[in-house]
């Protein structure tokens, strides 16, 4: 089963990558440090709420949509509720 931080991380990855912004640029625009931000594309880093508040900001998406498809997931079993 996959741990839902790992799926929150490669949901970001996405959104990100629609931006067309680095790591870096875009964890800037955030007002996070990018290493910081790369662990929790890899899923290596539970991010807070606040933190989500701001990605979700900086990607100009309700912060919801950075959960979009964890339900189909989580039907699925292949989330792991850590």
């Amino acid at each position: 089963m996959e741990d839902i931080v790992v799926i929150l991380g490669k949901r970001l990855r996405e959104l990100r990558g629609r931006t067309g912004l680095s790591q870096e640029k875009f964890a800037a625009k955030a007002g996070l440090d990018r290493t910081y931000y790369a662990g929790i594309e890899r899923g290596e880093r539970n991010p807070s709420v606040k933190q989500l508040a701001k990605i979700a900001t900086a990607l100009e998406v309700p912060i919801g949509a950075l959960f979009a498809g964890y339900e189909q997931e989580q039907d699925s079993g292949n989330i792991s509720h850590k």
